[in-house]
């Protein structure tokens, strides 16, 4: 669990994992908006094991795009990410797949299935 006062960055954190994981903030449609004021740039960088081998991800958004590389190799199209380092994220916003419609329910349930099963992107 995460627990810290108000403002220490925690949702800082799980945006940053969200944005690794899958290539798009939850908070923001543009990923330029998630770069610091006064910043040209953001970078982050995962070190994770998968089946006891370690790999590395990292993505730099800058105003002229974004760069994702998996263990050194460009990733060029998002669906080549999905999977790569699994998340999930259920906020308030998400009680839409409960009290939504089933298109909601599908969407949830398809980014789910897409990062469980690469058959599935």
């Amino acid at each position: 669990s995460i627990f810290g006062l108000n403002a220490q960055g925690k949702t800082n954190l799980l945006e940053a994992l969200y944005i690794l994981s899958l290539g798009r903030s939850f908070r923001t449609s543009r990923l330029t908006d998630a770069i610091r004021f006064g910043a040209s740039h953001f970078f982050i960088e995962a070190v994770f094991s998968h089946k006891e081998v370690f790999h590395t991800l990292s993505i730099q958004v800058d105003k002229k795009g974004k760069k994702i590389l998996f263990d050194g190799a460009p990733i060029t199209k998002l669906s080549e990410l999905v999977g790569l380092f699994p998340v999930i994220l259920f906020s308030i916003k998400d009680i839409a797949i409960i009290e939504g419609s089933p298109s909601e329910r599908r969407r949830f349930l398809d980014l789910l299935l897409a990062q469980a099963s690469d058959k599935y992107t």
